[in-house]
């Protein structure tokens, strides 16, 4: 939790039809690049980050999997909710092994 409290504020606001994420975008001093805190995930579906940036790409990885296979199997796009689900079910069981740590990274999904 401490990763998250020290990261980037990121803000989403909806409407009927669109979806707008904002983050900061800043670099950690001023010889470092800033990080991508905004990662789109599918057509339908975008993230946006606050932690440890490390962290968040490898659940962006793993939601873009998700995705692809669920489009591979069933030809239609995977929902947001179901998505969200398994993120946490995989986020969960990191937790209860002794030998791994939790996940450093807050997201907001963003998808229709």
């Amino acid at each position: 939790m401490e990763a998250v409290k020290q990261g980037t504020p990121v803000l989403a606001l909806r409407s009927d039809t669109h979806v707008v994420l904002a983050s900061f975008k800043k670099a950690q001093s001023e010889l470092a690049q800033h990080q991508q805190k905004i990662f789109k995930i599918d057509d339908h579906l975008c993230i946006g980050i606050s932690g440890l940036t490390a962290d968040a790409r490898v659940l962006a990885e793993y939601m873009r999997n998700e995705c692809l296979n669920h489009h591979y199997v069933y030809d239609s796009p995977m929902l947001v909710g179901r998505l969200v689900s398994q993120v946490a079910d995989m986020s969960q069981q990191k937790t209860q092994s002794s030998s791994k740590r939790p996940f450093g990274v807050g997201m907001l999904v963003v998808g229709c």
